[in-house]
């Protein structure tokens, strides 16, 4: 870490496409990248971890990346989790609640 980077907000990032039919609505994984590098950049946070995946799951169980995210996130000692879109989280608010309640 350098110098002008110490204090700074240490975040990991998730981004997840789950049809292909999202790449023509904005929200492909390289377009949430370029989002994410915007922030980084006007924010001057530091990104620790970046987790992605490209899979259309009808439970958070078979999204594998995203359950070993939380699994990660107590050891890497970041201050906050990144997403481009709630929807990108969580489609049910409940379970996104409880989600919410382990961060």
């Amino acid at each position: 870490m350098n110098p002008q980077q110490r204090g700074a907000l240490r975040v990991v990032t998730y981004a997840r496409v789950s049809t292909k039919s999202q790449a023509d609505r904005g929200v492909s994984l390289d377009d949430q990248e370029t989002r994410f590098g915007v922030f980084l950049e006007r924010t001057g946070a530091v990104r620790v971890q970046a987790y992605a995946e490209a899979k259309s799951a009808g439970t958070v169980a078979q999204r594998k990346t995203f359950l070993r995210m939380f699994e990660d996130l107590p050891s890497l000692n970041v201050d906050a989790l990144v997403i481009d879109s709630l929807d990108r989280f969580t489609r049910d608010k409940f379970l996104g609640a409880e989600h919410f309640g382990k961060l």
